[in-house]
């Protein structure tokens, strides 16, 4: 960490990210109300009292005051050096730009191991179940083995799916990144530290927006699951039950618009129900084998519409596309014409109108954003 003089910039992302787990948006935010300054924040965190107090509470105020000082500054730098971690913020150009598009973006990513995979492309995300049966292992490990010099192979250090990916990538030669959803003195589970070992000795990343210390907690494992959506181009499903938490990561990467991949399973096998499920809601993401998805890539390569948001919609977001394709249209006609509930309706708009697909205008009509698909 002390390779070079620290900017103010870099200590307040630092101090920020040694508070409470679960508050990067409420620290963001507390940036943002710095507008053309951020550094004001660091300088003279008393005059942003009012806003601070506002935004966390007053017993917060006396932790940013600490934790934006150069004692601690300090502290910090001397553990990071101490454990080898290389830390990555927000304004860094090591920075992943995606990230910086988040609502909620991590102020600082502690990293250990090559952080220009960071921003290397294409990445594909491979997510599945953490109790995977013969068959999801086959398919992991045939499927990464095949994709593992085109893409860098992403996931989550879990047990079952998303460890058979990263040794599959090592054993390929490949490169791997591993997102924690704790700190990397702490990783969870356990027995996976020695894989994490591996992959920042082996040209691969381990990183955490958590500080070094921190456990690992249920709520932060989804705060890890939009961190492998972000900075991936691609998630891959391998198997997964009905209540697999590989479905936040689907559902931070459709929200995203990144691609997503789905391998069909055993219809009579549990660990399959949720994959399925996906794919009768998401049409066209089956895959089959690896050179679909190095084919989908090629194909948008080739078609020069490299740096676009690829959007995958539901079947009713696909219906409500079609409606609006001949005009524009009322909520209430479109409500008659789909046979979709009004709740969801109004669900499925916001939602289209946020990847900007449509565009809501006076009187509650709605129609397409012709941009968005040119």
């Amino acid at each position: 960490m002390s390779e070079k003089k620290a900017s103010n910039l870099t200590k307040m992302c630092l101090g920020l990210s040694y508070l409470e787990p679960g508050s990067p948006l409420k620290a963001y935010a507390l940036i943002k109300e710095c507008d053309k300054e951020p550094e004001l924040l660091w300088k003279r965190p008393d005059a942003l009292r009012d806003k601070i107090v506002a935004l966390f509470d007053e017993s917060f105020f006396s932790k940013i005051k600490f934790v934006l000082s150069e004692e601690f500054f300090e502290y910090i730098d001397r553990e990071l050096t101490a454990f080898g971690i290389k830390a990555v913020t927000y304004f860094d150009r090591d920075y992943p730009d995606f990230f910086r598009e988040m609502p909620d973006p991590p102020l600082t990513l502690f990293c250990r191991g090559d952080t220009a995979l960071l921003k290397k492309t294409p990445a594909l995300a491979v997510v599945g179940t953490r109790k995977n049966t013969s068959y999801g292992r086959r398919v992991t490990e045939h499927f990464v083995g095949e994709l593992a010099n085109d893409f860098v192979i992403v996931s989550g250090l879990a047990l079952g799916i998303d460890s058979l990916a990263h040794r599959t990538a090592l054993a390929k030669k490949g490169k791997t990144v591993a997102v924690l959803g704790g700190g990397l003195n702490n990783v969870y589970p356990y027995v996976n530290k020695g894989l994490a070992q591996e992959i920042a000795e082996n040209g691969g990343l381990v990183f955490s927006e958590f500080k070094p210390s921190a456990e690992s907690s249920a709520f932060q494992f989804p705060m890890r699951n939009r961190l492998i959506a972000a900075l991936s181009d691609g998630v891959l499903l391998v198997e997964a039950g009905m209540k697999s938490g590989a479905f936040g990561t689907i559902d931070f990467a459709t929200e995203m618009g990144k691609h997503l991949f789905v391998v069909p399973g055993e219809i009579y096998n549990f660990a399959s129900g949720g994959a399925n499920e996906i794919i009768k809601s998401y049409p066209g993401c089956m895959v089959t084998a690896p050179e679909e998805i190095r084919t989908r890539f090629l194909l948008e390569k080739f078609r020069g519409t490299k740096g676009k948001k690829a959007v995958q919609l539901s079947q009713n977001e696909q219906l409500v596309v079609e409606l609006l394709k001949t005009d524009r249209l009322h909520f209430n006609e479109l409500l008659s014409r789909s046979k979709i509930k009004t709740g969801e309706l109004s669900y499925l708009l916001s939602v289209l109108e946020l990847k900007g697909l449509i565009t809501k205008l006076p009187g509650n009509n709605y129609q397409l954003d012709a941009e968005a698909f040119l």
